[in-house]
């Protein structure tokens, strides 16, 4: 019975995120972040749920732009981000729900995603055309790394959740903005 208590109780327990580098392939960033409880531990009576993520990010050399893929076992979102001014961090972003290819990350799928950045760059930046020129010139010169860091990913979700099929749409359920969502389809192989 106390075991039982126990393992309910863990939930009330605040959880700190704990990054941890996993391996860098060229300009790529490899890393897992983790739940850890504090110690000692401190009850809570409700936290926003943690989940372990496995996040693969790719920075431009001034660190203003990124794109990351952070997969938490659930969903697999892709994200670009760039600050509109250096008071609003990312307040230029995109973002999507995504799901592993049948093959890791080919050089046409890196190269499928500039449009979208470079459009979004022209729509909501305070950058020149030369400066998304270069940017862009940035972002097709990590394409040689891609596949290895998504190859990557892919090994580490493994590890980490045990397979690779994501949720790439929801519905709406409820008006709980903690748990008011359901995944509707899952896409994805197996392993």
């Amino acid at each position: 019975m106390f075991a039982l208590l126990a393992f309910i109780a863990q939930d009330y327990v605040l959880r700190d995120l704990q990054k941890t580098p996993v391996a860098a392939h060229g300009p790529f960033k490899l890393e897992r972040e983790d739940c850890i409880a504090r110690d000692p531990p401190v009850a809570v009576l409700h936290y926003a749920p943690c989940r372990a993520i496995a996040r693969l990010s790719w920075p431009s050399a001034d660190g203003q732009l990124t794109i990351t893929y952070e997969d938490n076992g659930r969903e697999l979102i892709r994200t670009f981000s760039f600050p509109i001014s250096l008071k609003m961090p990312d307040s230029c972003s995109l973002g999507d729900y995504t799901a592993y290819q049948a093959k890791p990350g080919s050089d046409a799928s890196w190269h499928n995603s500039e449009k979208g950045i470079v459009a979004t760059l022209v729509k909501c930046s305070r950058l020149t055309s030369s400066q998304i020129a270069s940017y862009k010139g940035e972002f097709l010169a990590a394409t040689p790394y891609y596949n290895e860091a998504a190859t990557g990913l892919r090994s580490l979700a493994v590890s980490m959740f045990g397979n690779l099929r994501r949720c790439t749409a929801q519905k709406q359920v409820s008006r709980n903005p903690m748990d008011g969502f359901t995944c509707i389809r899952e896409e994805g192989p197996a392993s």
